[in-house]
This record gives C-alpha cells, structure tokens and sequence, in this order.
C-alpha cells in the first residue's frame, strides 16, 4: 500500500515538472504597456527615517534627567551619574525635539532630480513626535515647496 501510494505521488511529481518544463521552454510572454509622456514631474514626498530620535551629542543634562524620567529610568547626567539634588526646569518637549532632532541638513549628502540639484531647503520636515505619530513612523519628509521641474 505504501509502496502504491509512494508511486502515485513519484509519477504525478514527474507529470508536472514535465509540464512546467515544457510550457518554460516555449518562453511565453504577455506584455501590457501603456506609455504616457509628461512635460513637468512634481518634486516626490521622500520619507527618511532614523531610528535614533536624539543626537547625542545635542542633549544637554537636563534633556537626559527629563527623558530619563520619561522612560521610567532612573535620571542621570551625561557621564551617568545619578542626579541626586539636581533642579532643572520643566521639559519643553518642543524644543527638546527640534534642538536634538537629526537635522535633514546633516543627513541629505547630495540631491537631483530631473537635472537639478535640489538641497534641504526642498523638503518640509516632519517630526513624528509633535505630529503624535505612531512609534517607527518617518521623521522627516518631502514635500513640493517648488514648482515642478
């Protein structure tokens, strides 16, 4: 019985591979194209996304001691020292944002688009923070600030 069975499958496997090496083999092809030519392209939406949200290097100790309360850690300095009697003022959480956000000027390295160069000043950036934004979403994207090109 098993052997019947084993036979059955063997044979159907080789039915189809034979099939599917045929119809390979006739190198059948359906192209659908349909072409449309434009005179002006609009600057696309372009999203980069940084999984760090802060720059290290731009957090002052009383950014640390605020987000560190944020996050349930325990509040420290910048060398890790836990901040025992240090008095700092109430976090903007705005502020902290667009002063220790990663800048687009930083990260964009070059820009072109139709032939033109492009920079920094072409894009709107957007801050998943202030936005409420679900966690991982962009922090900054593009947006047509300039006539098509």
């Amino acid at each position: 019985l098993w052997a019947f069975a084993f036979l059955a499958s063997l044979a159907f496997f080789l039915y189809q591979a034979a099939k599917s090496a045929l119809l390979y083999l006739e190198h059948p092809h359906v192209v659908a194209l349909d072409e449309e030519a434009i005179r002006e392209m609009v600057f696309p939406a372009i999203t980069i996304c940084n999984i760090n949200r802060y720059r290290h290097s731009a957090l002052t100790d009383a950014d640390i001691f605020h987000l560190a309360n944020m996050t349930g850690l325990p509040p420290k300095d910048r060398d890790g020292h836990k901040a025992t009697d240090l008095l700092y003022p109430d976090p903007d959480m705005a502020d902290i944002v667009n002063r220790t956000g990663h800048q687009l000027d930083d990260m964009l390295k070059s820009c072109n688009f139709s032939g033109e160069n492009c920079s920094s000043r072409d894009f709107t950036v957007v801050s998943a923070h202030l936005a409420q934004l679900p966690r991982g979403s962009p922090i900054s994207g593009g947006a047509p600030t300039r006539p098509p090109l």
